[in-house]
């Protein structure tokens, strides 16, 4: 076998295997297979990731860290000379709800490889003929340092003595306290969003918050830091996929609090800029609501950390809402 096809088979072994405290390992996520050029991973279902305790479907964030982490990982195999990536952009267009408790499989590829851009297109799914999602994401081509390259080969060679990965999984279990329309008025007659982050386990794994900004009663949405959203541990910096679900989850929240909706949206499609990295420190997210219609909301989520006049991201979603809009709120 090649000699560098085998370093990242080994390395997609380690990322499955490894112990080290990481949103990756979080997740769930596992490699499947790996070609120069194409990769294949999967989510295992479990509570953590549920969006709507109702119906046991998980968040959509959970699976753009599926394509984001996939896409991530296939891009450095096509790198000559061999570096690192970071996600530039990434469109994510969900094309049905995936049923509960079955693993989601992602399959994404390089389409061209140029000195500065990696460009990559894939699809997630359930049942192969029937996707999930499709993503297209870009991503930056970093050299690699001496040093970086000598721990990555170091690390890979060690993979075939270390021990199945355990317990990082939860057994599937029944959720059976939902969110009722009782709570969902409830948090908006009191204005206390964190009445419903309490019933969303996806929201809880982010360890989100909702806290006043300002006097003026302006409200923020906060992901603390924690070793659980950490992708790249040399930085140390934040999972793209951790600060995609907490803008998309924070657009959910946002949209639910502004409206008298008795469900939790369905967004249709998210496109995410990444315009610098996001580090290990308290994550905040402003979110607007742009244009609404008949059916559908356009939003803006900016995420930032130190200052919002330089955000981490930048997000624009549409939203499927089954409800009459004119109860917008403003």
């Amino acid at each position: 076998m090649d000699e560098k096809l085998t370093l990242f088979k080994n390395l997609g072994k380690l990322m499955s295997l490894s112990n080290t405290e990481g949103h990756a390992k979080t997740l769930g996520l596992e490699v499947v297979d790996v070609e120069i050029g194409k990769v294949v991973m999967k989510l295992h279902y479990h509570n953590d990731l549920i969006a709507s305790p109702d119906t046991g479907v998980i968040a959509g964030g959970a699976v753009t860290a599926l394509l984001d982490s996939c896409a991530g990982f296939v891009s450095i195999t096509t790198l000559e000379p061999m570096g690192v990536t970071a996600t530039i952009d990434l469109r994510i267009d969900y094309l049905r709800l995936p049923a509960p408790s079955k693993t989601i499989y992602a399959e994404v590829e390089v389409v061209r490889t140029t000195k500065y851009v990696v460009f990559t297109r894939g699809v997630a799914w359930q049942e192969k003929d029937k996707p999930l999602a499709y993503a297209t994401g870009n991503f930056v081509n970093n050299p690699m340092s001496p040093a970086m390259k000598q721990m990555l080969f170091g690390n890979t060679k060690l993979v075939e003595h270390l021990p199945p990965r355990q317990g990082i999984y939860q057994a599937v279990e029944l959720i059976s306290e939902a969110i009722s329309k009782e709570k969902l008025k409830q948090a908006r007659e009191q204005d206390d969003a964190n009445l419903l982050i309490n019933f969303i386990p996806y929201a809880r794994l982010l360890g989100m918050k909702r806290v006043e900004a300002d006097q003026q009663g302006r409200w923020l949405f906060l992901m603390p830091p924690a070793q659980k959203l950490i992708g790249n541990h040399m930085i140390p910096a934040l999972h793209g996929g951790a600060i995609a679900g907490f803008m998309e989850t924070s657009a959910i929240l946002h949209l639910i609090m502004k409206m008298t909706v008795d469900h939790v949206p369905k967004v249709v499609d998210i496109n995410i800029d990444y315009i610098r990295p996001g580090l290990l420190k308290p994550t905040y997210s402003r979110c607007k609501i742009i244009r609404f219609g008949s059916r559908l909301v356009s939003m803006e989520v900016i995420c930032w950390q130190d200052n919002e006049a330089e955000p981490i991201a930048k997000a624009r979603l549409q939203a499927l809402i089954d409800k009459d809009l004119s109860q917008l709120n403003s």
